[in-house]
C-alpha cells in the first residue's frame, strides 16, 4: 500500500451506525519519516502459544516478513454504494454476504519493510519461540499529526491469538510517544475478517478511495484517536 499524498482528517465524516456511514472521499496516504528504535514489548498470549516478544527487527527478521502466509478467506465484502448527485450525495458502506467463499491475497509488500529497517523508522515484528509470526508498518504525517498503518500481517496460521491486537498495541503506543493524535489504515473492501479486526479495535469509517489499488478494488479507510487507548 504505497503511499501517494497528505491525508488531511480534521475534514473527515465518519458517521458510523450499524454498519451504515456518512462518508467524504479521501486522497491516500504520505511520505515516510523517520523516527528514532523504539525498545522492545512483551505481550504474553497464552501458555500454548508462549509470549510474543514485540521488536524493532533484525535484517534477517525483515526477511521473514516476505515470507508469511497473508492469505484471507472471507464469506463477506464490503460494498460501496453512492446517492445523490450535484454537491450533494450520500455515501453508504454495507456488509454483504457472498454465496460462496473467496480467498484474497495480500498485496505485494514492496520495498518499503527494508527502507524501515534502514531509517530504522516505524517497522515492529511479533516473534513467537523466536520465530517471525507477524509485522506491522506505520508512516508517519506530524503536520497533520496522522500515523498510516501501512501494513498489519499475521501469518494466517498464527491468526486470532492476540498477535495483531499486541503490534497494534506497540504502534498507538509509538503514536502516543511521537505526538501523534489519531491512526489511520486503509483496508481492501474485499477483506472483511481485516475490517471487523480493526472494528474491534475501535476504528470506525473514515472513506474510501475507489483507485487506490491497481486491481481496481475499493480501499476502505478506518481511523481512531490514539488517546486513552488500552
Amino acid at each position: 500500500m504505497p503511499p501517494c499524498v497528505g491525508l488531511d482528517l480534521a475534514h473527515v465524516v465518519g458517521d458510523v451506525e450499524a454498519g451504515h456511514s456518512t462518508l467524504k472521499r479521501l486522497a491516500s496516504p504520505f511520505p515516510h519519516a523517520k523516527m528514532p528504535l523504539q525498545t522492545a514489548l512483551h505481550h504474553r498470549i497464552g501458555v500454548e502459544m508462549g509470549p510474543v516478544h514485540i521488536r524493532f527487527p533484525t535484517l534477517q527478521d525483515v526477511n521473514a516478513c516476505f515470507q508469511l502466509d497473508g492469505l484471507v478467506e472471507t464469506s463477506h465484502v464490503w460494498q460501496v454504494q453512492r446517492t445523490g448527485h450535484g454537491d450533494r450525495f450520500r455515501i453508504a458502506i454495507q456488509r454483504v454476504h457472498l454465496p460462496r467463499p473467496m480467498r484474497l491475497a495480500y498485496p505485494p509488500l514492496g520495498d518499503s519493510l527494508r527502507q524501515c529497517y534502514e531509517a530504522r523508522d516505524g517497522l515492529w515484528v511479533a516473534l513467537v519461540r523466536g520465530e517471525v509470526r507477524g509485522f506491522v508498518e506505520v508512516a508517519w504525517d506530524m503536520d497533520q499529526r496522522l500515523g498510516w498503518i501501512r501494513h498489519l500481517l499475521v501469518d494466517r496460521a498464527w491468526r486470532g491469538q492476540g498477535i495483531g491486537t499486541a503490534l497494534l498495541q506497540r504502534a498507538a503506543r509509538a503514536a502516543q510517544e511521537r505526538g501523534v493524535n489519531r491512526i489511520v489504515v486503509s483496508v481492501n473492501a474485499k477483506n472483511d475478517p481485516g475490517i471487523q479486526f480493526f472494528i474491534r479495535q475501535g476504528f470506525v469509517f473514515v472513506g474510501y478511495n475507489e483507485v487506490h489499488y491497481e486491481g481496481g478494488d475499493i480501499a476502505v479507510y478506518l481511523g481512531r484517536s490514539v488517546h486513552r487507548w488500552t
